[in-house]
């Protein structure tokens, strides 16, 4: 008799210990996928443009907002996937919705300045992920193949604030709704080869993807710089790729581009 009790008492205990343990797997799952979500949410206002309402939407069709709820609101489509996210007076559009309203007749290129063969990789990747079309930045007057010649020669430039010509033929842009610029970081800036392309185009209401090679400086302050030259193109969310002695991060590339919206 006292034997079976102690039997029971067991599998009582090891029932209550099981169902504590699914209760904590279901619990965790939970959280992971609530965690999920959240940074479903960061991806979305890490890749959107910002549009007047005028040109989305009319005025009456943003949301109500009561006291304690989100500042922003997200609209699906059909599918499911985000359509819009709202905010008082602006229609913030996922960077994937924004393309598909686009002209249809809009494309991708792809524009880089390389001397390494870093920027190069990186901008080829570009192409080879998103599609589009692809225009390498060449001087006039090549660099030296030597690197001290190269940053005497760069930092010159720059102190000169100079625009060194270029013999690429540049193309019309206007065809274009989506410029994706990859450079490497000279001295904590963009080449002045960069500058002088960008003296020459106006990227007035394009979407332009900014990436850089670097050597440990990041964007250095090459981000600040173009949209001090470029204040009305839609900036995307920029990358940055370590490219001392060829580049050793390119799945990153892909990662970016998702999440920036120029990729599925």
């Amino acid at each position: 008799m006292m034997l079976a009790k102690l039997r029971r008492r067991i599998v009582l205990v090891l029932m209550a210990a099981f169902t504590l343990l699914i209760a904590g797997v279901v619990g965790c799952m939970s959280a992971i996928q609530a965690q999920q979500a959240v940074e479903r949410q960061k991806q979305i206002l890490r890749s959107v443009a910002v549009l007047p309402m005028t040109e989305q939407a009319d005025a009456s069709q943003e949301p109500d907002y009561a006291s304690g709820t989100p500042f922003f609101a997200v609209r699906l489509d059909a599918q499911g996937n985000v359509a819009s996210v709202y905010r008082h007076g602006y229609a913030i559009i996922e960077a994937r919705a924004a393309r598909a309203a686009e002209n249809a007749n809009a494309k991708l290129l792809t524009v880089y300045f390389s001397w390494s063969g870093s920027s190069k990789t990186v901008a080829e990747e570009v192409r080879r992920l998103a599609g589009g079309d692809i225009l390498r930045l060449e001087t006039v007057e090549p660099y030296p193949a030597e690197y001290r010649a190269t940053t005497e020669r760069a930092k010159k430039e720059r102190e000169a604030n100079a625009r060194p010509p270029l013999k690429t033929t540049l193309p019309d842009l206007s065809a274009y709704g989506t410029i994706v610029l990859a450079h490497p970081i000279w001295g904590g800036h963009m080449p002045m080869p960069v500058r002088t392309f960008l003296d020459a185009v106006d990227l007035s209401g394009k979407r332009v993807a900014h990436v850089t090679t670097h050597g440990g400086s990041g964007l250095g302050q090459s981000h600040g710089e173009l949209a001090q030259i470029e204040p009305k193109a839609v900036l995307l969310d920029p990358h940055d790729v370590y490219g001392w002695q060829g580049v050793r991060d390119l799945e990153s590339v892909g990662v970016w581009l998702r999440r920036i919206g120029l990729v599925e």
